[in-house]
C-alpha cells in the first residue's frame, strides 16, 4: 500500500493545487497572447550566417526528375551557404578553415538554403568560385518563414525569406531578443524593421496589431482544457487508486502542454515566460513517464511489468535529462526539444511493443477504444506537422491548431473505457438518450462546420479553364487562351455547380450519419400494434411452457433492442416452474432464479391490478 493510499486527501490537496496553478498559468498566458502586440509573421534562427551576394555557376545534384525544371543550375544571390563537403560553415572563419585543405580547382559539394523557398538544395561547384567577394557574413538576424496574408507585416511589404537584423534601431543577438523588442512595442504603433532581401537593405514600417483570438488556437486550447478536466476529475474522485492518480496526473500535465503550446512565444527564459516555459517543459516531459506508469496499472495491474522497475527508472530518467538538455543547450529551431521528445516517444513505443505479450486479452479488449484514439489523433497530428515541414508552412501553420479535434478522442476514450467497464470504482453511465443527443448534435455541428469551411474554400477557387469552342458538329479546344471576362463567367458557373453538388453530398452524408447514429443507439420508433400482434402470435403458436418463454424473450429482445431480458412463470403464485433468459452469460440467471424466486413471488403479490 502506497503513502497516498493511506492519505487520499493529501493527494487531493496536491492535485488540486497543481491543477489550480496550471490553470492560472494557462489563463494568464492566454490573456497575454490575445492582448499582446504582433507583427503577424513567424521568424526563426537562420540556418547559416553566410550570405551569398553573387550568382555562382554550379550543377544541381538535389533535383529529382520531376523537380529538374524548378531548380536553377546555379546558386542564386540571396542564398545561404550551410555546408561545404559535408562540413557545416556558419561564419567566414569556419569557411576559410574548410577551404584551406582544398585546391582552387577541386570540385566541392555545397549545401545551400534558399530563403524564399525555405528549402535546402545541394550543388556541385569549384573551390575557386567561393571567393570572399561572393559572400558576406551577416549580423545576428531573424529569418521570416511565414507572413500572414493581409496582416501587419504583409501590409508593410514584408516577404517570406526576409532577414530582419534590426528592429526600431535595436540590434539583437538571437530571435528571443528580437521577439522581446517586438513585445515592447504598442498596438497601433509602427516599428521600423531593417531587413535584407536579395542582397539589398530595406526598411519596412510595420504597424503592430493585436493577436485577437485565432480560431485554430482556440481549438487546441479547448482540447487541452478537456484533457485537464478529465485528469482532475479522475484523480480527485479516486485518490486511493494508483491507476486513477497516475492517469489523472498524465491527463493534467499533457493537457497543460496542449493548452499553452500554441499561445506561448518561443522558449524565452525571461520574466513571466521563464515560469511558463519551465512549467511547459516539466509538464510535457513528465507526461511521458506518467503515461507509462499508468500503463502498468490501467485498466488493470500488469504484475510482469510492475516488477521490472528499470522501465520506470529509465522513463523518469529520460524526462529529467530532456528537461536539463532543453534548458542548457542552445535551441536552434527548438532542435533539443524535438530530439528529446522523439527519444521519449520511441522509448514508450518500444516498451509497449516489447512487452505487449504481458497484457492479457481482456486488457487489450478493454483498451481498444483508447488505442484507436491514440492512433487517429497521433497520425493526424504527425501528418499535419509533416505537411508544414515539407509542403506548405503557411497552410500547415493555419491548420495545426485543428489537430486538437482528433486529440479530443483520447480523454473521451479513457472516460468511455472507465464507464463501460466500471473501472476505478467510477460509475460514469450516461442515459442512452443523452448519449444519442450529444452524438447527433456533435455530428450536426461538425458536418455543418466542415460544409461551411469547404464552401469558403470553394468561393476562392479559380480554376484555369481551357478555351473550348463548340459547334453543331464538334467540340474544339482552342490554342488561344479564353478572354478574362469569359473565363470569369465560366469560373462562377463552375463554382455554383460545385457548390450545389457539395450541398447535395453533405445533405446525403448528413442524413446517412444521423441514421447510423440512430441505429447505433436503437432510436427506431416502436410500432406497438405490430409488437402486440407478434407477441400474440408467439403465445398462440408455442405449445409448451419452455418454448413459450423462449419465444417471448427472443421477441422482446428483438422488438425493444434489449441486451438482456428474462421471463419467469410461477405455479400457484409461489414457486418458479419455468424460466428463460436472453443475453445472460453462464449460470448467473439460473442461480438467481433458484435463490430468489420466492422473493420475487412475494414482491409481486404486493401489487394489485396491472403493473
Amino acid at each position: 500500500m502506497s503513502y497516498f493510499d493511506r492519505k487520499p486527501n493529501l493527494f487531493r490537496v496536491i492535485l488540486g493545487t497543481l491543477a489550480a496553478y496550471l490553470l492560472i498559468i494557462a489563463g494568464v498566458t492566454f490573456y497575454r497572447f490575445t492582448s499582446s502586440p504582433t507583427d503577424e509573421n513567424l521568424f526563426t534562427t537562420p540556418p547559416s550566417n553566410l550570405y551569398i551576394t553573387k550568382d555562382i555557376p554550379s550543377e544541381s545534384v538535389s533535383a529529382t526528375s520531376d523537380q529538374a525544371d524548378h531548380v536553377d543550375d546555379f546558386i542564386r544571390a540571396g542564398d545561404l551557404l550551410v555546408s561545404v563537403t559535408g562540413e557545416r560553415v556558419n561564419t567566414a572563419s569556419t569557411l576559410e578553415d574548410v577551404l584551406k585543405g582544398l585546391d582552387n580547382d577541386d570540385p566541392v559539394l555545397l549545401e545551400i538554403h534558399r530563403l524564399r523557398e525555405n528549402r535546402t538544395h545541394n550543388y556541385h561547384a569549384i573551390t575557386s568560385d567561393l571567393a570572399s567577394d561572393v559572400m558576406r557574413e551577416l549580423p545576428p538576424s531573424a529569418y521570416v518563414i511565414f507572413v500572414a496574408e493581409g496582416g501587419a507585416s504583409d501590409r508593410a511589404g514584408m516577404q517570406v525569406g526576409d532577414l530582419i537584423y534590426r528592429i526600431n534601431g535595436q540590434t539583437f543577438s538571437n530571435v528571443f531578443e528580437a521577439d522581446s523588442i517586438l513585445r515592447s512595442g504598442q498596438i497601433g504603433k509602427a516599428l521600423a524593421y531593417d531587413v535584407i532581401r536579395d542582397n539589398h537593405s530595406l526598411t519596412l514600417h510595420v504597424t503592430l496589431a493585436s493577436f485577437g483570438f485565432p480560431f485554430a488556437s482556440l481549438v487546441l486550447v479547448f482540447s487541452g482544457l478537456v484533457f485537464m478536466g478529465a485528469g482532475g476529475f479522475i484523480g480527485l474522485r479516486r485518490p486511493r487508486i494508483n491507476a486513477a492518480r497516475l492517469l489523472g496526473l498524465f491527463l493534467l500535465t499533457s493537457g497543460f502542454f496542449l493548452t499553452v503550446l500554441f499561445i506561448r512565444r518561443g522558449f524565452s527564459l525571461q520574466g513571466f515566460w521563464l515560469i511558463v516555459n519551465t512549467t511547459l517543459l516539466f509538464s510535457i516531459f513528465l507526461s511521458f513517464p506518467l503515461w507509462l506508469h499508468s500503463y502498468l496499472f490501467f485498466p488493470k495491474d500488469s504484475p510482469e511489468l510492475i516488477k521490472r522497475r528499470w522501465i520506470l527508472r529509465v522513463g523518469y530518467g529520460l524526462a529529467i535529462l530532456s528537461i536539463v538538455a532543453v534548458m542548457i543547450l542552445p535551441p536552434p529551431d527548438n532542435l533539443p526539444f524535438s530530439v528529446a521528445a522523439a527519444v521519449s516517444i520511441l522509448y514508450l513505443v518500444g516498451i509497449c511493443v516489447a512487452f505487449r505479450k504481458h497484457r492479457t486479452a481482456e486488457q487489450k479488449a478493454m483498451m481498444r477504444p483508447v488505442r484507436w484514439a491514440w492512433l487517429i489523433g497521433g497520425v493526424l497530428a504527425i501528418l499535419t506537422i509533416l505537411y508544414m515541414v515539407f509542403v506548405d508552412l503557411a497552410a500547415g501553420y493555419r491548420i495545426l491548431g485543428f489537430t486538437g479535434i482528433p486529440l479530443l478522442l483520447i480523454p473521451l476514450a479513457y472516460m468511455y473505457v472507465i464507464g463501460q467497464h466500471h473501472l476505478l470504482d467510477l460509475d460514469l453511465r450516461v442515459r442512452r438518450s443523452v448519449q444519442y443527443n450529444v452524438a447527433a448534435s456533435l455530428w450536426r455541428i461538425g458536418a455543418f462546420a466542415l460544409f461551411i469551411w469547404l464552401l469558403l474554400l470553394l468561393s476562392e477557387w479559380k480554376p484555369e479553364l481551357p478555351n473550348i469552342r463548340s459547334t453543331a458538329t464538334q467540340v474544339e479546344v482552342m490554342d488561344a487562351p479564353m478572354s478574362a471576362e469569359r473565363q470569369e463567367v465560366f469560373q462562377k458557373v463552375l463554382v455554383m455547380v460545385a457548390a450545389i453538388g457539395l450541398t447535395l453530398v453533405f445533405w446525403k452524408v448528413g442524413r446517412g450519419g444521423l441514421g447510423l447514429i440512430a441505429r447505433k443507439f436503437h432510436r427506431a420508433k416502436y410500432d406497438y400494434r405490430r409488437a402486440a400482434n407478434e407477441l400474440a402470435e408467439v403465445m398462440a403458436t408455442k405449445l409448451t411452457m419452455n418454448s413459450l418463454a423462449r419465444g417471448i424473450v427472443e421477441k422482446l429482445a428483438g422488438l425493444m433492442q434489449l441486451k438482456r431480458v428474462g421471463v419467469l412463470f410461477f405455479r400457484n403464485q409461489k414457486a418458479c416452474c419455468c424460466q428463460e433468459a436472453h443475453g445472460f452469460d453462464g449460470t448467473s440467471w439460473k442461480e438467481f432464479c433458484v435463490t430468489r424466486d420466492l422473493n420475487i413471488a412475494e414482491a409481486l403479490m404486493q401489487f394489485r391490478g396491472e403493473i
